[in-house]
């Protein structure tokens, strides 16, 4: 047992003003972190876009390194095809995913535009640069343009957009080649963005709607699906497999929401069955839609506007309970880490878009006061907020590997994305053409992209957490429109409540059934009620009352603090550190606060002050309290034996020997610091015996 130390010096007035101002220099070199900086990653998120343009780049771009690029896209058809963008890596312009991340960030505008800020006119111009596009695109009656550049011949190229010499040819859809999803698609979009520019310009708005309506009866008079029409032109990297039926009823709906006509309500009354709404409920992306569906509508219903969707609501309801944890379908699983996981493809597309929808339609609950019935469980919006939220903090960092997966955001981001226009020189520093197959070389090289593709989310780690910063995994290394077009909202979101009266007041809970939190990822008990008894809602009160602890599912519970890994006594089971804690204590310390603070101060720095403190008022344990709380709180650990400040107080040494044995316990090396096993566990993953995959061939939803 380490020696009780007392503190009892003669000037207790000098004493206390010397502690605080110890007190207040700790703050200045320890910094408390205040969580993600959501405002910061929204902007970086929206900025992306501006990195994926193509045609005439206007004088405001604000990714300095792009150029002018296309500029003679839809030429051999005769046709005007400049502008829209890049759908990924790649340099082809894709409509079908084009026209879904348009229709989305018009949704995040219209939804929560109030709330982006600064960001909102940056967001409204991201919308307009995707529907000039397509308006261009829908020029021609029982026309569309769906598709500028042969994938095949791209995909065997590793160029720059400024320097494309492969071939750019037009694919389009007609009453003799239909193609009912794109269409259908391209209508939504349309319609959701005439609703963004109803009061901030009336005649495009009116333009737009226009539009919208005559795509939409084409899609509906000419049903069919593009893949079948234009086949290896689209199929396999944007092949739609799951029909044309969804796209029609999404399209109907966002007519019906930008127009209010009542053809548009009836058509979905009366092909709900026939166009099958109920279908996939667990998916949602530019594939598939009946999520979405599900869930916009349903917003009517729980506004008590729409009894007659009544319908749209279950079936967004068994969405809902679809994807919780523990009680998801097998298509949607959780990684160790805590990720929403559907195997194959990109699967960060459907993190973003599901969390997306999570999100949505609890606001939407929250405002009607409803919850969500499930088998034998109900969940409030706060327990779907807090979903949503689990998903965005492991996007920014909150993970086991701690790296954000959005280029440019915090302090370890991937370096080596799949993206031809960022791995290549730009044209300011390489003005010289690089042609097709020169730039094989930047593709295999070990360096870091040299033009940072700012707010670029990538496809994120496979199912066991691990991540390959590496290009040719582009499953895992490639950005696209439609992974960041529902992050957005999902940061707006998160961006406005981030104060004392929004999910603050959430404590963080654990999202996944573990016995102890994964290593690096802080997790908090939960004091707010997130479930309620399907029984205990009265349909005619607006009251809901929390589940009883033994009726909420096991998995589900607040978790219980997590034991030490061993005893407050056990100090002599590790005999070195025990040592160097009795005759150094400030080395311990300087360690364990370096792993605590996730490398933000260094155990040189933490161990000087605790030294500074220590010398001066003689007890550091004032100081080293608060990093076993800090400690506590990251990993769930039970406040044993006492209290945190008086156990440092009597028992300072025994104190840090244990705080010290279980963060070796958790798998770090405390002799190399938090950087130092950051890159340790960076060389384990770049081992991981994955096998890479070619682009060409690969679809980017399957």
């Amino acid at each position: 047992m380490a020696p009780i130390v007392l503190c009892l010096p003669g000037n207790v007035s000098a004493f206390r003003v010397t502690l605080a101002l110890l007190l207040l220099l700790s703050l200045l070199l320890h910094p408390i972190s205040a969580g993600h900086d959501y405002h910061d990653a929204l902007r970086k998120s929206i900025l992306f876009f501006e990195g994926q343009r193509s045609g005439k780049l206007p004088p405001d771009q604000r990714l300095k390194w792009r150029r002018d690029s296309a500029l003679h896209d839809g030429s051999t058809a005769g046709v005007d095809l400049t502008g829209g963008y890049y759908d990924a890596g790649d340099n082809i312009k894709f409509g079908f995913p084009m026209a879904f991340t348009t229709t989305l960030l018009a949704w995040s505008v219209i939804d929560f535009g109030r709330t982006m800020g600064s960001e909102l006119k940056n967001t409204v111009r991201a919308v307009k640069w995707g529907t000039d596009y397509l308006l261009k695109a829908t020029a021609v009656p029982d026309v569309v343009f769906v598709q500028v550049g042969d994938p095949y011949s791209d995909h065997n190229c590793w160029e720059r957009p400024e320097d494309m010499d492969t071939s750019r040819a037009v694919y389009k859809i007609d009453k003799n080649h239909p193609g009912s999803d794109v269409a259908g698609e391209t209508a939504a979009a349309l319609a959701a963005a005439s609703i963004v520019f109803r009061s901030r310009d009336p005649a495009y708005s009116r333009l737009l709607l226009n539009r919208a309506v005559r795509v939409f009866e084409f899609a509906d008079r000419h049903r069919g699906a593009y893949s079948a029409s234009l086949r290896s032109a689209v199929c396999p990297f944007y092949c739609d497999v799951n029909g044309f039926q969804d796209e029609l009823l999404w399209g109907a709906a966002w007519l019906h929401k930008a127009s209010r006509r009542r053809v548009y309500r009836e058509y979905i009354v009366r092909n709900e069955v026939v166009l099958r709404a109920g279908d996939t409920i667990n998916e949602f992306g530019w594939d598939n839609k009946h999520a979405g569906i599900n869930v916009l509508i349903s917003k009517e219903v729980l506004m008590g506007k729409a009894d007659y969707f009544h319908s749209f609501k279950q079936n967004a309801d068994e969405f809902i309970c679809s994807i919780l944890p523990g009680l998801s379908h097998p298509q949607v699983q959780y990684s160790p880490g805590g990720l929403i996981f559907k195997p194959g493809g990109s699967n960060m597309q459907h993190v973003t878009s599901l969390s997306f929808l999570l999100l949505a339609y609890s606001n939407y609950l929250s405002h009607a006061n409803k919850v969500v019935p499930c088998v034998q469980t109900s969940a409030s919006p706060a327990f779907l907020k807090q979903l949503a939220k689990r998903q965005v903090d492991y996007i920014l960092g909150d993970n086991p590997l701690m790296m954000s997966y959005m280029v440019g955001y915090g302090a370890r981001y991937p370096q080596r994305i799949h993206h031809r226009g960022s791995s290549l020189p730009s044209v300011q520093v390489h003005p010289a053409h690089i042609g097709c197959k020169a730039g094989s070389r930047y593709f295999l090289s070990p360096n870091p992209n040299p033009n940072l593709l700012v707010g670029a989310v990538v496809g994120g780690p496979n199912s066991s957490d691990a991540f390959p910063d590496s290009r040719p995994f582009f499953q895992e290394s490639e950005p696209t429109t439609y992974i960041n077009a529902p992050l957005i909202i999902l940061l707006i979101i998160m961006y406005s409540s981030s104060n004392p009266n929004g999910y603050n007041k959430y404590a963080s809970e654990q999202l996944h059934h573990h016995d102890g939190p994964p290593t690096g990822i802080p997790v908090s008990s939960s004091t707010e009620p997130y479930f309620s008894t399907s029984h205990d809602q009265d349909s005619h009160s607006h009251s809901h009352h929390p589940y009883s602890h033994s009726q909420v599912p096991p998995h589900l519970r607040p978790r219980a603090p997590v034991p030490w890994s061993s005893g407050l006594c056990d100090c002599f089971s590790d005999p070195k550190n025990c040592c160097i804690t009795c005759w150094c204590p400030c080395i311990t310390f300087g360690q364990i606060a370096e792993i605590v603070d996730k490398g933000s101060t260094s155990c040189g720095a933490s161990g000087a002050l605790y030294t500074l403190i220590t010398c001066v008022t003689g007890c550091p344990c004032f100081y080293s309290c608060f990093y076993r709380s800090k400690m506590r709180q990251q990993y769930a650990l039970e406040e044993s034996p006492c209290n945190d400040c008086l156990l440092h107080c009597f028992c300072e040494f025994c104190a840090l020997c244990q705080e010290y044995r279980h963060l070796q316990s958790r798998g770090f090396d405390m002799a190399i610091g938090w950087h130092g096993n950051i890159e340790e566990r960076n060389r384990e993953v770049a081992m991981t015996p994955v096998p890479p995959v070619v682009e060409q061939g690969m679809s980017r939803d399957k």
